[in-house]
């Protein structure tokens, strides 16, 4: 198995709260439109059972195999956004297989890059697009998760998604220091409706 594609801090674990195949939120899809009778990816939030919330948003996701090629990406949107920030990465078994991983909901892509190492940053976990529950001006944090998605393709057959945990083991990610107070800068500034180089510059006055 491959280590968890997320790197967090000690003692933060990683928490499914979706299940591959789930269809606790059809009904909740079909309300925004979305026609998703089944859940093909997992729903993951990081921290511990008491302390999730802001711990999730903005930790880093991370290549876990040991050389990926980015498929596809889209930048990261702000809380309350019914965009989101996405990426796909491509990786070849030695058996021949290709999987591809793909996460949702993501703060930040990193852009300029199109071949991925083990453990180097790929994305941010955020709460951009269709998630619950939504962001709002009180709680610029809340929805943050990562919709995490893996597809096989064999050559020459069409892509079939699978379970993730079936190849990622849950309780091994990487580990590694909080991404910073600088994750934190999208969701201050949405809700405070005040630009990111705004609160930038605030910071920089206080610091000084």
């Amino acid at each position: 198995m491959y280590r968890f594609p997320l790197r967090i801090p000690e003692p933060w674990r990683v928490i499914l709260t979706q299940s591959f195949k789930s269809t606790e939120l059809a009904q909740w899809y079909a309300s925004k439109g979305l026609n998703y009778p089944e859940h093909l990816a997992l729903d993951i939030v990081v921290g511990t059972p008491e302390f999730q919330q802001w711990a999730t948003y903005g930790a880093t996701i991370v290549c876990p195999f040991p050389e990926a090629t980015l498929i596809s990406s889209e930048p990261g949107t702000d809380p309350g956004s019914q965009k989101t920030g996405r990426f796909q990465i491509s990786y070849k078994e030695p058996n021949g297989d290709e999987i591809i991983m793909g996460g949702l909901h993501c703060s930040e892509v990193v852009t300029g890059k199109s071949v991925f190492k083990e453990g180097d940053i790929i994305a941010y976990i955020g709460n951009g697009g269709y998630v619950l529950p939504e962001p709002t001006v009180e709680d610029a944090y809340a929805g943050g998760h990562l919709h995490l998605s893996c597809t096989r393709r064999k050559a020459g057959g069409n892509g079939v998604p699978f379970d993730p945990l079936t190849i990622f083991n849950i309780y091994e990610p990487f580990r590694g220091a909080d991404s910073g107070f600088e994750k934190d800068i999208r969701p201050i500034a949405w809700a405070m409706g005040w630009s990111k180089e705004k609160i930038m510059q605030i910071i920089g006055y206080l610091t000084s």
